[in-house]
């Protein structure tokens, strides 16, 4: 399933791009996609049928399929004053308003367009005509996703519920909608909730991920890096970050695309024995090519792969791997704190930076141990496990259904996965949940040659 993201040329690239990363944050079937091309909408207010023949413009010239949903993001005031509308019982196109909402809400625009981008995909699941949409909608307003907020300051509600009503899931129920379909979108409207609700003080600008969507060895990192405030301790931290980033990228990205093969693929780059930072950063930018030949079969499009690509780019340019040999590897420390806050502001924003990059691949891969798994039926398993997600190494047991067609796709136990597009993919060797030799706790250890990091504690050992 296939949603085209396209804009008109008032609505800025930056906003477009913002939008884009909030809606690829969560996997599932349903794809998204960004269109190049900006169309020009002379004039203050729109006719729905200028709106739409957009849509159907870049239909006409992308080859994007009948079934396949666009959706035009445009800040000009439509004829009717709507927020947004579909083209329900014609065809998949949409458009949804990027301005206006100054006076309405007190969080960044681009969480409110996410949220109606995902509504209409929604109502297309649900209705068949706009009169039925309109039989349908809530007026007053309920909380759901169908609250027609004749009075528009009433659509704040919505937003901070996220929530679909009983009638509407029933309707979700009746039309054959499907279900992995809507489970991604309401994942999506609960991500987006969190950063709708009114909290005072707190910069939601740059779009952070919660950390307790992100795995655990980088959000770990990313913890000890806002909870320190000592400069040289702040900035071996912000080195750590950035070495977990990476790595974990290349374990996570790297089992899912070579396999069996990605143990040669780590001897080649050096990574087997004694792996140093810029090796990982090699590995990263070299298995793109390979990444983006199965990317739309492992729920990764090629603009989360453009994003993997650039950040190796970037590391070179910033000389980040320079620094961290000179600082990290090499040398005394510095009797005084001034040149590491120095260099910590240099380049706290460039590692922030490729965090916004690969935040939004990084939370569609889910890590998970295996507890233990049981035959429900013929090919479905009751899989309980913890999920090795968020910065706090205390995990909670959940079971998850695993429908596979043979014995050999059923997760093993006492192993650790990562989890997208459906698939299991075993991250032996790689990344491991087990009693650290060091501190005696379960931890969740990353690969280093022959050696393992603990990212919590820091410990560096070896496992028998």
């Amino acid at each position: 399933m296939q949603v085209h993201l396209i804009r008109s040329s008032d609505v800025p690239t930056s906003l477009f791009n913002s939008i884009y990363d909030l809606l690829v944050r969560h996997d599932g079937p349903i794809r998204f996609h960004r269109g190049t091309t900006e169309y020009s909408l002379p004039g203050d207010v729109q006719n729905w049928e200028r709106l739409f023949g957009c849509c159907e413009a870049y239909r006409a010239g992308s080859g994007a399929a009948a079934t396949d949903y666009v959706i035009l993001l445009t800040s000009k005031q439509n004829e009717k004053n709507w927020f947004s509308a579909s083209q329900l019982g014609h065809a998949y196109n949409s458009f949804v308003s990027t301005g206006g909402w100054e006076s309405l809400i007190t969080f960044p625009s681009q969480y409110a367009a996410a949220y109606l981008i995902v509504a209409n995909v929604l109502r297309c699941h649900m209705f068949r005509s706009e009169e039925e949409m309109l039989a349908n909608t809530h007026e007053p307003p309920v909380g759901c996703v169908n609250d027609m907020n004749v009075w528009k300051p009433d659509i704040v509600y919505k937003f901070r519920t996220a929530d679909i009503c009983s009638d509407c899931w029933e309707r979700l129920g009746e039309r054959g909608a499907d279900r992995n379909a809507v489970s991604q979108l309401v994942e999506t409207m609960e991500g987006l909730r969190k950063g709708m609700l009114f909290r005072p003080g707190v910069d939601r600008a740059h779009l952070e991920p919660d950390m307790g969507e992100l795995p655990f060895p980088v959000a770990i990192t990313k913890r000890r890096l806002q909870g320190c405030g000592e400069p040289l301790r702040k900035f071996l931290f912000l080195l750590d970050h950035f070495d977990s980033m990476v790595r974990t990228t290349v374990l996570l990205l790297g089992q899912i695309a070579y396999g069996d093969e990605l143990g040669q693929f780590l001897v080649d780059h050096q990574l087997s024995e004694r792996p140093a930072l810029g090796n990982w950063v090699n590995a990263l930018r070299d298995m793109t090519g390979r990444l983006g030949e199965g990317g739309g079969e492992w729920g990764l499009t090629g603009d989360l792969m453009d994003r993997v690509q650039s950040v190796a780019g970037i590391a070179g340019e910033e000389r980040v791997v320079f620094l961290r040999n000179e600082y990290r590897a090499h040398g005394y420390t510095h009797l005084r704190d001034d040149s590491y806050q120095e260099r910590f502001l240099r380049y706290s924003p460039v590692v922030d930076g490729i965090e916004r990059l690969l935040s939004p691949v990084l939370v569609r891969l889910k890590c998970y141990y295996v507890v233990s798994s049981g035959r429900e039926s013929r090919n479905r398993f009751a899989v309980v496990c913890l999920p090795l997600m968020g910065n706090h190494p205390d995990f909670m047991e959940r079971t998850l259904a695993v429908e596979t067609a043979a014995l050999d796709d059923v997760p093993i136990e006492r192993r650790v996965y990562v989890v997208t597009g459906g698939k299991w993919h075993d991250l032996q060797g790689r990344i491991t949940y087990i009693r650290c030799p060091e501190c005696q706790h379960d931890r969740v250890l990353i690969m280093d040659g022959r050696l393992y990091l603990d990212p919590y504690a820091g410990h560096r050992v070896r496992l028998g």
